[in-house]
């Protein structure tokens, strides 16, 4: 009996060791497949992750070509016979180059084509998106602004002043006074806006929904700088005072008074008045920027030799600035310059001022491709 308990013992014992070499081997050969698919593992996600990297550079390279397309740069083609404006944006996004092709497929669209590359594994990320563009209604100031001043009615100069660049007017006869240094254009002025077309762009640029009641528009305050609607005072009157950096239009539906303490810097944006617009010849505004209005304008601000739009598009403008004015005039009815006031007139530039015609407005997005 003691003999067949040590063979069974035995027996056992060589069970539990025959065991273990077997699960000795299974481990040997499956822990390198298991830790090929873990390695595998670690490399897709990190791959997964560069290539989200790289797709978010072709991001940028989009957006900053949609950029380019609103402020019309230099080079972006306003044609498709135009050639494609081809750039590499400087420093790289996020340590992948970023190349970009943006080309005018349709009067309407343009496309872009923007390629992401890691520098260390040459993986390449790549956006295609057709970009549709669009004037609100055909409204267009641009022309307006390649001239010193622009009336439908006539322009009334005093010896005293001085006009540098062109003139344009319908009727020879409908300006009196000094000549200008440039030329006298002397022919139907086209394009000519409306009250509802200039008030239908200004919306887009402010949020109705929350207007803005309060007569004092302090723009010391900077939720003040705009965006901003000015709306409901029970008199229709707003004063805008303080010094301050615009951040988007103003809109003021009613009548505006810049008083003695507005110091106001456009930096390219706008004042647009459903009324009249009146300023005290100790406040203060800097271009470049673009002041219209429906009504009449007093302009008698200080000023400096930073361009600025001024426009009355049902009335005239009575000008007698503070310093040196450079920039463009228009008026519906009668320009009427004061003794001693100047007009220099300047190329703005494409993209300088929040004026219809002066930018390219995104429509929509039609296609966003990623591969």
């Amino acid at each position: 009996m003691r003999l067949l308990r040590s063979i069974y013992l035995k027996e056992q014992g060589q069970v539990l060791i025959l065991s273990a070499f077997i699960i000795l081997v299974f481990a040997i050969f499956s822990i390198v497949p298991i830790l090929n698919f873990m390695g595998t593992g670690i490399v897709t996600t990190k791959n997964t992750g560069l290539h989200a990297q790289e797709i978010y550079a072709a991001e940028a390279g989009v957006y900053d070509s949609i950029w380019k397309i609103i402020v019309i740069m230099p080079g972006v083609p306003m044609w498709q016979s135009d050639p494609p404006l081809q750039y590499l944006i400087a420093g790289g996004v996020d340590s992948k180059s970023v190349n970009v092709t943006l080309t005018k497929i349709d009067p309407d669209i343009y496309r872009i084509h923007s390629v992401a590359t890691s520098p260390q594994t040459n993986h390449q990320s790549t956006i295609d998106s057709d970009i549709k563009i669009g004037a609100l209604g055909g409204l267009d100031l641009s022309e307006f602004t390649k001239y010193s001043m622009t009336s439908l009615g006539t322009i009334t100069t005093k010896p005293s002043n001085f006009i540098y660049g062109d003139v344009w007017i319908e009727h020879s006869e409908n300006y009196t006074g000094v000549p200008p240094s440039g030329d006298m254009v002397i022919a139907p002025v086209t394009g000519w806006p409306t009250g509802t077309l200039l008030e239908t762009y200004y919306s887009y640029l402010v949020n109705k929904s929350f207007p803005y009641s309060d007569s004092i528009i302090d723009i010391s305050n900077p939720a003040l700088t705009g965006p901003l609607y000015a709306h409901g005072e029970p008199n229709g009157n707003y004063t805008l005072t303080g010094a301050g950096t615009l951040t988007g239009t103003i809109y003021v539906d009613g009548n505006l008074y810049l008083n003695h303490a507005a110091d106001v810097n456009l930096d390219g944006k706008a004042i647009f008045v459903t009324g009249s617009l009146t300023t005290s010849p100790q406040a203060s505004v800097n271009g470049p920027g673009a002041i219209i209005a429906l009504g009449d304008i007093s302009f008698s601000p200080q000023v400096t030799p930073n361009y600025l739009f001024v426009m009355s598009v049902n009335g005239s403008v009575n000008f007698q600035p503070q310093g040196d004015f450079v920039g463009a005039l228009s008026a519906c009815v009668n320009i009427n310059l004061q003794p001693n006031a100047t007009v220099t007139w300047q190329d703005p530039g494409f993209g300088t001022l929040d004026l219809p015609g002066m930018y390219n407005h995104i429509k929509s997005i039609e296609t966003w491709t990623i591969r």
